[in-house]
């Protein structure tokens, strides 16, 4: 396998802090492009053949970590964006005041599977943008996904129903799995061993405190990182 380089969004981090507990992975190279608040807007184009990253802090990235100011066609690319979906289910109206149809119970206003689909296409709709330019564009790449719902989410500490959060959850990642299809794009998804019996995160696989001393609300750690890493290596192979 030729050279393979893994990026996206902040969920790269713990693939980058997982790296040294790897040992096979060593040829693997692991940055990130910037926040994921930047895929809710247009951050790709197509220009003369070659896919760039028209996102500030995307694009100097790509050049800080490639030295390239395009996505390259000389390597295997891991893209690790469109199934983080705590902009879905974050909103405090899933807290009780709103649940899916299936789940929702006296007094919550039900909101039925068709618009949390939509919702979900919505959000991904400039990643899928810039999965669909990497595919034209004859770039080799497969998606990497995000971890599963934290147990400590904010919502669920405020008191919402953990099932409520992880519909919308799922709901959102099978959207994107028949985008995905559609395409024809490989995709790893979590290690199950790192989602409970519920299907959420594992607290041993949970990032801990932010560099700003908050709570970390959505990540996962080096554990989790170097267990993503191994799936992923042994999904589509070892780095030459």
């Amino acid at each position: 396998m030729s050279q393979l380089t893994i990026t996206g969004n902040s969920h790269t981090i713990a693939l980058n802090q997982g790296l040294g507990q790897v040992p096979e992975a060593a040829g693997v190279t692991v940055f990130g492009l910037g926040a994921g608040v930047y895929e809710t807007e247009a951050f790709s184009a197509t220009e003369a053949g070659r896919v760039v990253l028209t996102q500030p802090v995307y694009a100097e990235n790509l050049v800080r970590f490639t030295g390239q100011d395009h996505i390259a066609p000389d390597r295997l690319w891991g893209i690790c964006m469109g199934t983080h979906n705590p902009r879905l289910y974050g909103d405090r109206i899933w807290t009780g005041a709103a649940a899916p149809s299936a789940l929702a119970g006296d007094g919550q206003r039900p909101v039925s599977s068709g618009l949390i689909d939509r919702m979900a296409d919505e959000d991904q709709r400039h990643i899928r943008a810039f999965l669909t330019q990497l595919k034209e564009a004859g770039i080799r790449f497969f998606v990497i996904s995000a971890p599963p719902v934290r147990a400590d989410h904010q919502n669920i500490v405020r008191g919402a129903d953990p099932e409520v959060l992880l519909e919308i959850d799922r709901r959102s990642r099978a959207r994107f799995r028949g985008f995905l299809d559609g395409l024809g794009v490989d995709f790893v998804d979590f290690p199950p061993e790192t989602a409970d019996a519920q299907g959420l995160l594992r607290p041993e696989y949970a990032a801990g405190l932010l560099k700003n001393g908050k709570r970390d609300p959505h990540h996962g750690n080096a554990e989790y990182g170097a267990l993503m890493l191994r799936r992923i290596l042994a999904e589509v192979g070892q780095p030459a």
